[in-house]
């Protein structure tokens, strides 16, 4: 799979999203195995047996086109290769098949969570979708940020033609304009890099939520127009990472495209053909 972006002189390059598979990583690993095995049964060497082993185990999937059981099987009959040559003892061979069991089972749990991601933000997406204002867009998720983020609260301000920032209408509870006053929603907005800490200055940060101890905040952006800030609090002090940051960068890019439509309607469908071509 392919996608596209624009390079200084306007010509469109192609991007790979998808790594192509290749057989010649997986014969490398196979050849650190061939050669080190042996050399570690040869010298007696505990440590060059266990980092040949793991090494290849790692490499084989990350590079390889095999499955993981069948390169957990290849390193498993190494560490008992290394057993039968009196370079592990049997103790030994077992601590050599927790730690390959530990490494494969972290590597397939961080890829369920990007998988688990994925998932998260098509839901979101499919959410979003249903708000048929600008209003609902913004409730709706809302609602879904306070299920991804417990015990948090989040904020969606959105720019009016004046370049000022408000909180959108809710039920019964009006339009809140914002004052431009250095906060940390507004730096956001005004530079275009998001901001996270974990020990709220109530000053220099003044966030909207009085306990706030730990905030995040990522610009709203869509076809390159600015939208508003997103930002989520927490009563909890470095409650928030650069991981959570990535994520809320995920969020962001979902909820802003039904956003645009709404911040920008289309008035010329021509002029919008040739400005996405």
């Amino acid at each position: 799979m392919e996608m596209y972006f624009t390079v200084k002189n306007g010509e469109m390059k192609p991007r790979r999203v998808f790594r192509r598979r290749k057989f010649w990583p997986q014969f490398l690993w196979l050849l650190v195995l061939v050669l080190f095995v042996p050399l570690g049964c040869a010298l007696n060497s505990t440590s060059l047996l266990v980092a040949a082993i793991l090494t290849a185990f790692l490499g084989l999937n990350e590079s390889g086109r095999w499955s993981y059981k069948t390169n957990l099987l290849l390193c498993a009959v190494c560490a008992v290769a290394g057993t039968i040559g009196g370079v592990f003892t049997w103790f030994e061979m077992v601590s050599v098949f927790l730690l390959l069991f530990a490494t494969g089972g972290f590597m397939l749990y961080y890829r369920g969570l990007s998988a688990g991601m994925v998932h998260v933000m098509s839901d979101l997406g499919a959410a979003v979708s249903r708000g048929k204002t600008m209003e609902e867009i913004v409730d709706i998720a809302l609602e879904e940020l306070g299920n991804m983020i417990p015990d948090s609260e989040a904020f969606i301000a959105l720019t009016d033609k004046s370049g000022g920032l408000f909180l959108p209408e809710s039920g019964e509870e009006p339009r809140f304009r914002l004052k431009e006053n250095g906060a940390a929603l507004w730096k956001v907005f005004a530079s275009g890099r998001p901001y996270v800490t974990g020990s709220v200055n109530v000053s220099k940060d003044q966030p909207l939520w009085r306990d706030a101890c730990s905030l995040m905040s990522i610009p709203l952006k869509a076809y390159g127009d600015k939208l508003g800030v997103l930002q989520v609090e927490s009563d909890i002090p470095h409650a928030f990472s650069d991981e959570d940051l990535t994520k809320l960068h995920m969020v962001a890019m979902v909820i802003a495209q039904p956003l645009h439509l709404f911040a920008y309607p289309v008035k010329d469908s021509r002029e919008e053909t040739e400005r996405l071509l």
